[in-house]
């Protein structure tokens, strides 16, 4: 899952964690640009143990995506994963902390050089990292600027591991899946229909679960891993942003590097 078309369209940074004292974590920024600068979208990676990374196919995607269409993006390693200091919790509530440890540093001046300060966040999660994604959105506002306005725009959630979540979370997944019914943006849900951890079905239970706004949808043929699909979720994630979310008008228009372009 890793090494995924590399690209270099964004900048290295180590990133200290604000819950675990001498610990960094492996993170690539974008600077966006303009008014779509101050919007980042952040990405998390699948489980570290069973292979994701911040190089995972559909990490790389859609950061890639939003960077060449002008927006700040960025991708960052779980502890315990590539340059990330610690171990993988057993729980998930450490990588909770990873999370909101990544949006706090975006959200001041500097973080790397010509880096203004992110005012309004999309989080996206992939497999485990959706977990994770989904569990802190209810409570990442609360360590960014007291003076940021309803700083969550949306949360994007790509083949959720609704089945599997207990058992890689030593069932602590439950408190997870508890988080994820409070949170009150709006939500776009993404599974493969030929998923095989968790089934279009057993995903839609989940679905059912949690607060309106929200969208399913489920992308006939693709499975857990989105090898050779990656084109039609961006599709797919781009359209429902550009119809729902303020700042992404024309989002799904043409690449603003031009065709080919690389960072």
């Amino acid at each position: 899952m890793s090494d995924f078309h590399f690209q270099t369209f964004d900048t290295p940074v180590a990133i200290p964690s604000q819950y675990t004292k001498d610990l960094t974590l492996e993170s690539r920024v974008h600077t966006g640009s303009g008014h779509r600068g101050r919007i980042c979208v952040v990405v998390c990676h699948p489980y570290g143990p069973m292979g994701g990374d911040l190089n995972s196919n559909v990490v790389v995607t859609l950061t890639r995506f939003f960077a060449t269409r002008g927006f700040s993006t960025a991708r960052f390693n779980f502890r315990g994963v590539g340059g990330s200091g610690g171990e993988t919790s057993k729980g998930g509530d450490a990588e909770e902390g990873d999370l909101k440890s990544v949006c706090a540093a975006l959200a001041k001046e500097g973080l790397v050089d010509g880096w203004k300060a992110v005012e309004k966040f999309v989080v996206i999660g992939y497999s485990y990292g959706a977990a994770i994604a989904a569990s802190t959105l209810p409570t990442l506002s609360t360590i960014l600027p007291s003076h940021l306005a309803s700083p969550i725009l949306a949360l994007i959630t790509i083949s959720y591991p609704y089945t599997v979540l207990p058992s890689i979370t030593l069932y602590q997944g439950f408190l997870a899946l508890q988080n994820a019914q409070k949170v009150d943006v709006p939500k776009l849900l993404i599974t493969g229909g030929e998923d095989g951890f968790t089934s279009a079905e057993e995903h839609g239970k989940w679905v059912g679960t949690l607060r309106d706004p929200k969208r399913e949808v489920v992308v006939e043929g693709a499975d857990h891993f989105w090898v050779g699909l990656e084109q039609e979720l961006e599709a797919v994630v781009a359209r429902w942003l550009a119809e729902t979310v303020k700042g992404f008008e024309g989002v799904a228009g043409p690449d603003k590097l031009g065709d080919g372009a690389r960072l």
